[in-house]
């Protein structure tokens, strides 16, 4: 009898290890990936050239630890499909025109609704470049390394086929202030009060208030931020593009985080650290995984659906219907309505613009010695004409939204007006009058 039930169990062991080994080969896979990337980093490879707006001249781009963070979700996503139509985990067995075909894939997913797919297929295809370029100019890789595929011709591909980021066919709601009030209060007041809970109110509270990425939220070291008691502003070291900047949030918060820091014992240093039910430590791709699920549950209420309008692969027009829910990024978008509202009202004069620009020049100065919120400046003036054959000044409003940009670390106007709040939407959710009108 026991003979028969080891003989029946044998398969399902045999299932379970497969499994396992294809976890390994997918992290070892992953884990190279990784390698190649810092290694590309450390060297100073470039995935290509931009055009310095000061001289003219050609320079090569720098790769930053957040983006290539970035790369290695893409090649874990590509990676999972990988494994999912060809059945192979190990990434150095990949074929270029399988690889093309996944990517094809995404193309069609696009045309069938799932309009995320021009987003993914951009960051992976930049991502596939990047390791390629890591491949063709360090030696000591080219031994055991190969390049993946023609991104060139993939992305070619993509452009004749209509697969573009459209802002409106975003599935993250644009959420307002008060559906963010409504979705903090839900996770405070719904579910089980277990520690994960209470850290998920905390990072989407920050987040709220301050218009940080969860994701760097949850990064966050005791010495990447400074607090200010008296004014209750965070300072953040070298956020994104380099430049510091300070967000001033409310009283609670401040306490939080100094709290957090005063505790800072954690594994990795990190300021938020949640733990597994065996008493280990999550990763942070865990805890945000975690902290997402509890956002986007109580939000759900929040949930809608709208037809817009894209190009088919052959440029005809048609409508798609696309859900969007509340999600983590949600807080970020609610937070540039609000915050824009607020600097269009305090910018009612040129004086006041050059007096705010002028304080937070000086902060950033005294916290980082390398001051770029000048040349951030100038570089707006230059997008705003670029195409005119008469230079014109920076709007009141223009500046507004630059302050916003700044906030959320994108410092382009053109990024927050598409993606997040512009003055319309500002005019329409707080029914005021402004001076800019």
């Amino acid at each position: 009898m026991d003979k028969n039930k080891n003989k029946k169990n044998k398969p399902e062991k045999m299932k379970i290890e497969n499994k396992k080994t294809d976890s390994n080969k997918m992290e070892h896979s992953l884990k190279q990936i990784w390698n190649v990337f810092k290694l590309a980093q450390k060297k100073g490879v470039s995935p290509g050239q931009r055009v310095n707006r000061k001289t003219g001249e050609k320079e090569e781009k720098r790769v930053n630890f957040k983006t290539i963070e970035s790369y290695v979700g893409m090649m874990e996503s590509l990676g999972r499909d990988y494994k999912e139509k060809y059945g192979v985990s190990d990434y150095r067995k990949w074929q270029p025109e399988k690889i093309e075909e996944l990517i094809r894939d995404r193309f069609d997913n696009f045309h069938k609704g799932n309009t995320s797919e021009a987003y993914n297929v951009n960051s992976l295809l930049s991502a596939l470049k990047f390791y390629n370029h890591a491949v063709e100019n360090i030696s000591s890789l080219q031994k055991k390394h190969r390049t993946l595929v023609d991104t060139n011709k993939m992305r070619k591909e993509k452009n004749e086929k209509n697969v573009i980021r459209y802002s409106k066919a975003s599935k993250t709601l644009r959420a307002t202030p008060d559906q963010s009030v409504q979705v903090l209060q839900n996770i405070a007041q719904d579910g089980y009060k277990v520690p994960t809970r209470e850290m998920a109110y905390h990072v989407a509270k920050i987040a709220q208030l301050t218009g940080g990425r969860h994701t760097s939220v949850l990064n966050l070291k005791a010495e990447d931020i400074t607090i200010d008691k008296k004014t209750n502003s965070v300072y953040f070291h070298k956020d994104k593009g380099g430049l510091s900047r300070s967000v001033k949030v409310d009283e609670d918060t401040a306490a939080y985080l100094v709290a957090l820091k005063e505790e800072k014992g954690t594994e990795e240093g990190r300021l938020f650290v949640a733990k597994r039910k065996d008493g280990t430590f999550m990763s942070v791709k865990e805890t945000r995984k975690e902290i997402s699920r509890i956002v986007t549950d109580a939000g759900k209420h929040l949930t809608t659906t709208k037809m817009i309008t894209i190009k088919d692969e052959n440029g005809e027009k048609k409508e798609v219907e696309i859900e969007q829910k509340f999600s983590m990024h949600s807080f970020r978008k609610s937070f540039a309505l609000e915050r824009t509202h607020q600097y269009i009202k305090q910018f009612t004069s040129k004086h006041q613009v050059d007096k705010y620009f002028a304080q937070l020049i000086e902060e950033e100065k005294a916290f980082s010695g390398e001051p770029r919120l000048k040349e951030k400046l100038d570089t707006l003036y230059e997008r705003i004409n670029k195409d005119r054959e008469h230079p014109r000044d920076i709007t009141l409003v223009e500046y507004a939204i630059f302050a916003t940009s700044l906030d959320l670390g994108h410092f382009r106007n053109d990024v927050i007006t598409q993606f997040y709040t512009d003055f319309k939407e500002v005019r329409k959710y707080y029914e005021e009058d402004y001076p800019q009108d």
